[in-house]
């Protein structure tokens, strides 16, 4: 005791202070003996750089309980919205998400907690894509994602949870594959591109440090809206290169999607239309899963050009699917307006 004491004594003499130790209990059952740097929305930071965010904490004991304390019930609900989400009941838990969003942009968070990388704000970003998506509001899942994207520039790590359905974020590249540039809405292009340096919706998915396949797929994308036939052509050649070698991922749908509307917009006989309608069918057929969204938006694409040529109960089957389906809340509006304006005086009801 008496050499505590002294030791205390001497740091107090030198003008240090020590940092509070506790026990962090983890809501897994772990128990974390360490100095806590930070309690606050942001997460709970232990000496070492470690930082748990609020969901996974169960409780903090010893000198930081009362800072705890303040935001316990926050942390409580947060697990309530989190497990909720992973139970896929998005309707419960996408308030609690976007109160914890406004409260983050209002600044009631810790300069410590966000310095080491906020995996609460993560999760929260991460839950708002998924809720949005779920609810087929791509404007505002573009939001969320950019948000997500913000919070993971500065973060060690972001985290790995298991939800079910399609995967909102791809952790290996940090990409939203559900979220297509060339297919959102034109609001949701709008955030895309405001996030973008170069004023390019598409690029608004480059990031620093971006795998080979990944970065040469979104270049060739973009130059499939090139000004220059040539330069299109040999995108698309690109495209299909990338297509074999990125089977049965995001990727691939991406590849085949932007070949499909490519060779769409650039064809001058059926044969060539044959062959962007083959590229987009494997969407729907092969990613309904993985990639809803971008399979309901070939779906209306498709049905658009099967009604362009006349084959109407073509089009009505491979429309069907998009009636109900909040996912596909944005195809069914292009599809909508694609055939009001090229058949005004047709029921264009998919």
């Amino acid at each position: 005791m008496i050499v505590r004491i002294s030791a205390l004594a001497i740091a107090l003499l030198a003008g240090v202070v020590p940092c509070a130790s506790a026990d962090v209990v983890v809501r897994t059952g772990e128990r974390i003996e360490a100095e806590v740097l930070e309690v606050s929305l942001d997460g709970v930071v232990v000496r070492g750089g470690r930082a748990l965010r609020i969901d996974e904490v169960r409780a903090v004991e010893g000198p930081m309980a009362e800072a705890w304390a303040t935001i316990e019930d926050d942390a409580d609900a947060l697990w309530r919205a989190r497990t909720r989400l992973q139970r896929d009941d998005a309707a419960l838990a996408c308030p609690v998400l976007r109160e914890f969003a406004d409260r983050f942009d209002a600044g009631d968070r810790a300069e410590v907690a966000h310095e080491a990388g906020s995996q609460t704000a993560l999760l929260v970003a991460e839950g708002l894509v998924r809720c949005a998506l779920s609810e087929g509001d791509d404007v505002s899942a573009a939001r969320a994602w950019v948000r997500w994207r913000a919070e993971a520039s500065g973060a060690a790590r972001t985290p790995r949870l298991h939800f079910p359905g399609a995967e909102a974020i791809d952790r290996a590249t940090g990409v939203c594959p559900r979220l297509m540039p060339l297919v959102v809405s034109e609001a949701a292009a709008e955030v895309l591109t405001s996030a973008s340096r170069s004023g390019s919706a598409i690029d608004a998915v480059r990031r620093p440090g971006l795998d080979g396949p990944t970065s040469e797929l979104l270049d060739a994308i973009a130059r499939t809206e090139d000004d220059d036939a040539g330069a299109r052509a040999a995108a698309r050649t690109a495209l299909a290169r990338l297509t074999e070698q990125s089977g049965g991922t995001w990727r691939e749908a991406w590849a085949r999607t932007a070949r499909g509307l490519s060779l769409l917009a650039d064809a001058s006989d059926d044969e060539a239309r044959d062959a962007a309608l083959l590229e987009l069918a494997h969407v729907p057929a092969r990613f309904s899963e993985s990639l809803p969204e971008l399979a309901y938006a070939c779906r209306a694409r498709l049905a658009a050009e099967l009604a362009r040529r006349g084959e109407h109960g073509a089009a009505d089957a491979v429309a069907q699917p998009l009636r109900d389906e909040p996912q596909a809340a944005v195809a069914r509006r292009w599809l909508d307006q694609t055939m009001t304006h090229d058949h005004p005086h047709e029921d264009s009801t998919p």
